[in-house]
C-alpha cells in the first residue's frame, strides 16, 4: 500500500510547468501554491508523511510538498529487496477495480458511496478505498464527466465531481497500465 502514491507523484510532478519562482515566503505567486521544500520541509514533515502513507497509501497527493516527500522516497529504494512488479492477484484485483468502476451506474452517487462496493475486491479500509480513487483520479483514469454540485466533502476537487455512470477513462488507463489491463 505504501508504494501505490509514487506513480500518481510521478505524474503530477510530469505535469508541472517549469516558471520562475516568483515568492514571497515560500509562496509563488505564479502558480498560487506554497513550496515548502528543502532540506527543512523534509525533517519536519517526514515522519507524518510517512506515517499517512502507511497508514492509508498517502493523503496529501497533489500537495507539492508531499509529491517531493514521495519521489524522494522512491529515489530511497533498494529494489532488489522489493520485487515491485505486480503479481497475477495484483493484476486481477485492479481489473476488478475497474471493472466496478465502469458498471458502476448509479448517476447521483459519489465517490464516497462507490467506494464501499470495492470493499469486496481487495481488503482495505474505507479510507484507504478513498486515497486509491484519489490516486486513480491525479493519473486522469477517473474522470468526472462534468462539474457538478457537491456537498461538503473531504474529496480533492479532482474527484469529488465524479459520479457513478462517468465511469474512468480507458485510453488514459491503458496508456499508463498497458499490460496490465484487460478491456
Amino acid at each position: 500500500m505504501h508504494f501505490r502514491s509514487f506513480i500518481s507523484s510521478y505524474y503530477l510532478a510530469e505535469k508541472i510547468i517549469e516558471h520562475h519562482f516568483i515568492a514571497e515566503n515560500a509562496y509563488c505567486d505564479e502558480c498560487f501554491k506554497y513550496y515548502i521544500l528543502g532540506d527543512d520541509f523534509y525533517l519536519k514533515y517526514s515522519n507524518v508523511y510517512n506515517f499517512e502513507k502507511f497508514k492509508w497509501g498517502g493523503v496529501r497527493l497533489s500537495n507539492l510538498s508531499y509529491i517531493y516527500f514521495d519521489l524522494l522516497e522512491f529515489s530511497k529504494i533498494n529494489f532488489d529487496k522489493y520485487n515491485l512488479n505486480p503479481s497475477k492477484e495484483d493484476i486481477e484485483i485492479f481489473n476488478n477495480i475497474l471493472k466496478q468502476i465502469d458498471s458502476y451506474n448509479n448517476k447521483n452517487d459519489s465517490a464516497n458511496k462507490m467506494e464501499k462496493t470495492l470493499k469486496d475486491i481487495f481488503p482495505s479500509s474505507k479510507d484507504q478505498r478513498i486515497i486509491l480513487l484519489e490516486i486513480l483520479s491525479y493519473l486522469d483514469i477517473l474522470e468526472a464527466k462534468e462539474e457538478r454540485e457537491y456537498r461538503n466533502t473531504e474529496l480533492s476537487d479532482k474527484l469529488m465531481h465524479w459520479r457513478g455512470g462517468d465511469s474512468y477513462n480507458k485510453e488514459n488507463a491503458l496508456k499508463i497500465f498497458k499490460e496490465y489491463i484487460f478491456i
